[in-house]
């Protein structure tokens, strides 16, 4: 795992165990509860990160 958060608006700097990152594909998931109605959502993607 390269990055991880439970805060909402976080983001990821880019970098791993201290040191940039390399240009390449990333793929993403987020499994949330819905506070509203309790129903499990799940999400995934990815991002290209380069500099």
């Amino acid at each position: 795992m390269v990055f991880s958060t439970r805060e909402f608006g976080a983001s990821w700097d880019g970098t791993y165990k201290g040191k940039e990152a390399v240009t390449d594909a990333y793929i993403w998931k987020i499994d949330l509860v819905d506070a509203s109605n309790g129903e499990e959502k799940n999400f995934n993607g990815y991002v290209l990160l380069t500099r």
